[in-house]
């Protein structure tokens, strides 16, 4: 007490910014109390000039009491130097209740606020309050936990700018995590330190960039890193903006380096940022990543984009695209200086010619001899005072928003005739008009002129030469440009638009038969018409023949498939000619149809086709005239032959399709460990050993295994196999990956699984080196592996994925290979990935580098991720192959007593797990009280049909240990071991406290965790609280020893009683 006393009277006097009254003393005494909790010894014996230094560089100040036990009050203290643009109390407040806990509004129980002076402080402002946090269960404790310490950088922010601080509310749904808060410290100490040069804008531009780049992005990058992009894009933007203001006309492109490195769980990579900002003309413009790959590897050509790295914003609006995107060397060397330097000066102007048109613009040296050509063949037809002008168009180009013809006019020039370019001046339509050149290239009767025009028409893109695609109808667009010349010239003659007037007569005429389709699915019509081939049937055909062969075609367009293999085709007969629709999944038919079709002689001459894409299924149609009715029938046998070659394939492609309740965060072998995430890798990975059909380790990679006479050495000779990528796979990418996973920089809660090998566990504490790891390569195909003592499950633990190996080489300079696309993914198990599906999957297919490939059947597996209600509707609807494990757990529902279903005998027990290191269940009485009060057998018959009551951490398979009065339970004794419990404790019923009751989201999809905590209540007359997390939340918690009461399922990797119970040695 008497150093509180002491430390009291140091503390500045506190002046309020009105009277002092006596009424407020006790007001004021309570703003001492939190000072005094705020403001650390250190402060308190500095003089006044050094105190106010001090609080510069301190505040805000943010202290907390956490609470022992949930229910509970947790008091937030907090000190800061507000401004008197922002309301301190509600900001605080605002900020508090809706930050906190990012998904719900805490609870706010009690506040106690003031603004003051203080002595020796002249006029400064300060304000401080408490706040007093209802907590409602741990969960809503340990977010808070994580946030708190956080939240003093947002409320600071909050409190220099009301602009800020609604940006903040407004970003609310953006995580809170530690490197926003360092960037957000970043950012703030940059504006304070330039405040001419950076304003509060430059945190808009931070907002923007945590909600457009993934986390993926930010987790591999360092803070500083990040905090550079966002002001690199600030800069450049209030640059390439004052540009704009000067020089409009102009293409301005501004671009940063940023020198840094990227931060993997197994190393660290060496990149070279570049933040570019460029000012596209229009909306047309494009420019992408290729565009920079391709400009920077015309100088450096081992250079290539970090996968993953491209970053973008470009509002909707904003012509001024700001990228950022990371470059590397295919060979891992870093970037040298001299050729940083050599960019920064070439750079530039590459970049801005590869910005694309998305129309882009056609450029040709026009052939003027062909000009001369077509203006000769229009004079050959004038022969006298009444012939037409003569006419030739040709399409010249497009632009984003017009098109461009060139036309050729030769008329008779007679007396009165104004020139064309006054003509078509008088025009009403909108159009441009461009005078190429005027001559004369022949008289009629010597007397009157044949004058010769070229010009240039340009028309902009409107709608009604639109397509449906927002494509331009070059037919409609061509036709205009006639009306125009037409309007300004009368009747002429259009000398090379006769194929096109027919190709458009005929459409117009196919679209008045079917003038419903055409205004409800325009884009079917027209494709299907001008899909026809030989293209001259566009001009040629009947309308009749088309009719029939579109109302097939309709008829396709209703069917529903159900299958991979499924089809539809139809055959119709008009006296000689021959119709047919099929349509088929995918695009896989065309191809054979071709191959068959191409078997007949002179087929081809009397065959019109088209093909259509419909909603993932190929249509295609054929019409064929002939009146030999052998090569009719040779016709319907060809289609038949296609479709029964096509379907024989479908039906005999191995292909397994899986969906899964979860996909790994990474396809790294060291980085899984779950069930779901090894059945999955063990696809893309093989190790020494395998688990065979009967359930027991056999030779993989290992083609011998030699173990010494005391079990404790063993030498593993490998089979000649490769990477697949081609390279060869040898020992040390065994030694390499192992001791990766044992570095003690590295976390992992599965490093226990090689603790069997010698020094292992010392490895990982950091207590001996990784050299004295007892895993040794003799040479490229042998590894030498030495235990700390005997362990029969060693090459089942062997087979496991976690024990992989890893291409060495690949991972020294590409250390984030796994996150790089399926280019740069490097596998050597039975499949390799063909494709990454951004929206979560993979397409994996066969590996031919697999040294064991001619025993893989599987042509490719597709995987997805789906809960499992939609999951168990795809197994019906046949869009997978397999449900339950290992992609999933197992339910009640996915039986429907028709499926083939296959049971084994689990490796798996469910348990509850008391922390006896934590009060109240360091009490060995109260533990087995809890015990003894469930009741098994009921919970088993009522909860989780199928299963059976366990009496051992073992799964019954292992153990002999079962007595069915035990399942049941004792309530008596139950009853009596707790009381004895509460005595030991001093405690009573009344006073026992708030129990958490933890289990994960797996078992949450039951009615356990409520059963179990019901049977409590009604024996010992506690309920304890039940709070769900997900599975990687709650695991680590358990492993931490963060949790009083737990639940959580264990299944054992290896098919060994005395494997699970190591588990409680480590």
């Amino acid at each position: 007490m008497k150093v509180a006393k002491s430390i009291q009277k140091k503390i500045p006097e506190i002046r309020l910014l009105f009277p002092q009254v006596e009424a407020l003393s006790d007001y004021v005494e309570k703003g001492k109390e939190i000072l005094e909790r705020l403001l650390p010894e250190e402060f308190l014996n500095l003089s006044e000039k050094e105190g106010k230094r001090w609080l510069s560089l301190n505040l805000p100040l943010i202290k907390s009491n956490i609470p022992s036990n949930t229910p509970g009050i947790l008091p937030v203290f907090f000190l800061c130097s507000p401004t008197q643009e922002v309301k301190a109390e509600r900001a605080l407040l605002e900020v508090l209740r809706r930050w906190l806990i990012p998904e719900k509004e805490v609870n706010i129980v009690g506040f106690h606020n003031m603004y003051f002076n203080m002595n020796g402080f002249n006029s400064d402002l300060f304000f401080l309050a408490e706040v007093k946090i209802l907590i409602e269960d741990g969960r809503d404790l340990e977010m808070i936990q994580k946030h708190l310490p956080l939240l003093s950088n947002e409320i600071a922010l909050s409190l220099t700018s009301s602009k800020y601080h609604q940006l903040i509310l407004d970003t609310k749904a953006l995580s809170l995590d530690q490197k926003s808060a360092q960037i957000q410290l970043y950012l703030r100490r940059l504006t304070e330190r330039k405040p001419g040069q950076f304003n509060i804008e430059i945190f808009q531009e931070m907002s923007t960039f945590f909600a457009l780049s993934n986390s993926d992005f930010r987790k591999f990058r360092q803070p500083k890193h990040l905090t550079r992009v966002v002001v690199s894009h600030y800069l450049m933007r209030k640059r390439i903006i004052h540009y704009l203001s000067v020089t409009p006309e102009k293409r301005h492109l501004e671009f940063r380096f940023i020198r840094s490195k990227l931060y993997f769980p197994f190393g660290t990579k060496p990149v070279l940022g570049l933040s570019i900002a460029v000012a596209l003309s229009d909306r047309y413009e494009t420019f992408e990543e290729s565009h920079i790959a391709h400009s920077v590897q015309k100088f450096i050509p081992d250079a290539q984009v970090v996968k993953g790295s491209y970053y973008f914003n470009r509002s909707n609006h904003d012509l001024i695209k700001y990228i950022y995107v990371e470059l590397e060397k295919k060979s891992g060397a870093p970037f040298t200086l001299q050729e940083t330097k050599f960019l920064k000066r070439d750079l530039k102007e590459e970049l801005k010619k590869r910005i694309e048109r998305l129309i882009p613009s056609v450029f040709m040296i026009r052939n003027e001899e062909e000009v001369m050509r077509n203006i000769l063949l229009l004079s050959q037809e004038l022969k006298y005072l009444s012939d037409l002008p003569q006419v030739m168009i040709n399409f010249e180009k497009q632009e984003s928003d017009q098109l461009y013809f060139t036309v050729v006019v030769v008329r008779v020039l007679k007396k009165h005739d104004p020139p064309l370019k006054d003509i078509f001046a008088k025009g009403k339509q909108n159009y441009s008009f461009s005078s190429d050149r005027v001559q004369n290239v022949g008289y009629i009767r010597k007397k009157n002129p044949k004058e010769a025009n070229v010009f240039h028409l340009a028309i902009p893109k409107e709608r009604t030469i639109l397509r449906a695609d927002s494509s331009v109808n070059f037919y409609l667009a061509r036709q205009k440009i006639c009306t125009l010349i037409t309007e300004a010239l009368g009747e002429v003659r259009d000398y090379n638009g006769g194929m096109i007037l027919k190709q458009g007569e005929l459409f117009t005429q196919f679209k008045r038969a079917f003038s419903g389709i055409a205004l409800n699915d325009q884009e079917l019509l027209e494709n299907f018409f001008f899909a026809l081939n030989p293209i001259e049937a566009q001009a040629t055909s009947s309308l009749r023949a088309l009719k029939t062969l579109f109302e097939l075609f309709l008829e396709a367009t209703q069917k529903e498939f159900f299958k991979r293999e499924s089809y539809f085709r139809k055959f119709s007969k008009r006296k000689n000619t021959m119709f047919s629709v099929i349509r088929t999944n995918g695009h896989s038919f065309e191809a054979i149809l071709n191959e068959e079709l191409g078997r007949l002689e002179n087929f081809s001459k009397f065959l019109v086709r088209t093909q259509v894409s419909y909603q993932g299924t190929s249509l295609q149609g054929l019409i064929y005239e002939t009146t030999n009715s052998l090569q009719q029938k040779q016709f319907q046998q060809c289609i038949e032959r296609a479709l029964h070659k096509w379907v024989t394939k479908i039906v005999n492609q191995q292909e397994l399709r899986l969906s899964f309740i979860d996909l790994p965060p990474s396809l790294d072998p060291r980085l899984g460990g779950d069930e779901y995430s090894s059945a999955l890798i063990k696809m893309l990975y093989e190790g020494l050993t395998r688990i065979s059909q009967d359930s027991k380790p056999s030779l993989a990679l290992a083609q011998s295994i030699d173990i010494s006479s005391d079990q404790k050495h063993y030498v593993f000779k490998l089979r000649p196999s490769k990477w697949s990528d081609g390279t060869p796979l040898t020992a040390y990418d065994f030694e390499y990956a192992w001791k990766k996973i044992l570095s003690p920089s590295f976390y992992t809660p599965f490093a226990y699984f090689f603790f069997p090998i010698k020094n292992a566990k010392a490895a990982k504490e950091g207590t001996v080196s990784l050299d004295k790891l007892g895993v040794k390569v003799i040479n490229d195909s042998t590894l030498a592996v030495e235990l700390e003592n005997p362990t029969p499950e060693f090459l089942e633990q062997v087979a496991h994925a976690l024990y992989s190996p890893i291409n060495h080489k690949l991972d020294k300079i590409h250390p984030n290979w796994a996150q790089s696309g399926e280019e740069g993914y490097v596998c050597n198990g039975p499949m390799k990935i063909k494709r990454m599906h951004p929206h979560g999957g993979y397409e994996f297919q066969k590996n031919p580098n697999y040294w064991d490939k001619i025993s893989v059947k599987l042509d490719r597996i597709l995987i997805s991720k789906n809960n499992s209600e939609t999951a168990i509707e795809m197994f019906n609807n046949d869009e997978i192959d397999w449900i339950g494990h290992p992609m999933r757990s197992w339910e009640p529902y996915f039986s429907k007593g028709k499926e083939k279903i296959i049971s084994t005998k689990s490796l798996g027990t469910n348990w509850c797990v008391f922390n006896t290191q934590r009060y109240p269940f360091d009490n060995l009485k109260l533990r087995q009280a809890f015990s003894y009060a469930l009741d098994r057998e009921e919970l088993v018959k009522k909860h989780l049909k199928g299963l059976q009551p366990a009496l051992s951490p073992l799964p019954l398979i292992h153990t002999r240990i079962f007595n069915k009065e035990l399942a049941r339970g004792n309530k008596k004794l139950a009853v009596q071991l707790f009381e004895e419990a509460l005595k030991e404790l001093g405690l009573t019923r009344k006073t026992f406290p708030s129990i958490a009751f933890c289990f994960s989201d797996v078992v949450r999809r039951t009615t356990i965790p409520e059963a179990i905590v019901a049977q409590w209540e009604n024996v010992l007359g506690v309920a304890p609280r039940i709070e769900e997390y997900e599975f990687h939340v709650l695991f680590p918690k358990i492993l931490k020893g963060d949790y009083q009461l737990g639940a959580i399922k264990w299944k054992s990797w290896i098919n060994d009683p005395l494997y699970t119970l190591s588990a409680f040695q480590y």
